[in-house]
């Protein structure tokens, strides 16, 4: 089975998010499509609790059908003694399933970060790197178009100013946040 893997913090899911999802489908085909919340923030932003985000992609992905996902597998790969590196979940994920092929999706953007991640040599070995264009950064060939800046932190800036993140985030999302109380501020 061949499993594309987009990670993030999704803190909130938002469109730009679902865009790549689609980009990632339609180009690459895969079995599954696990949209990955981290536990931690590797650079050690905060984040919304964990279990609020896996709920948000939930949300957020019912659309797409079964084959996408919301996956806890970095919480199930800390459990199992993780550092919640991308590096270790692979290993982690290769580990539990062997005969899958691995594809960790990543934007356009990172490729000018590898140097900040763990072990990205050995994250290449574990599975195909995926490109994403984004707008802003230099074009791949492959990644599909550039996908519209939308960035969660604005959007928890609105919510904290007390306007809307209509349009910038599904319909379901929004409700969650609203009923759960998130990004107040």
């Amino acid at each position: 089975m061949r499993i594309a893997l987009l990670g993030g913090s999704f803190d909130p899911p938002h469109l730009g998010h679902l865009l790549a999802a689609a980009q990632v489908l339609l180009l690459h085909e895969p079995d599954e499509l696990w949209l990955v919340p981290c536990r931690r923030h590797p650079f050690g932003k905060p984040l919304a609790p964990f279990t609020d985000r896996l709920a948000m992609v939930a949300e957020a992905v019912r659309p797409f059908g079964p084959r996408v996902v919301a996956s806890g597998a970095e919480a199930e790969a800390e459990q199992a003694g993780s550092d919640g590196t991308t590096v270790e979940l692979l290993r982690f994920l290769r580990a539990r399933r062997p005969e899958d092929r691995l594809l960790l999706v990543v934007g356009a953007d990172i490729l000018l970060e590898k140097a900040r991640w763990a072990r990205w040599d050995e994250i290449e070995r574990l599975a195909q790197v995926v490109i994403v264009n984004r707008r802003g950064f230099p074009e791949q060939p492959g990644g599909g178009p550039a996908l519209p800046e939308v960035s969660s932190t604005g959007i928890r800036d609105r919510i904290a100013r007390g306007l809307p993140p209509s349009g910038l985030v599904p319909a379901s999302v929004e409700r969650y946040v609203r009923q759960k109380g998130l990004y107040r501020g």
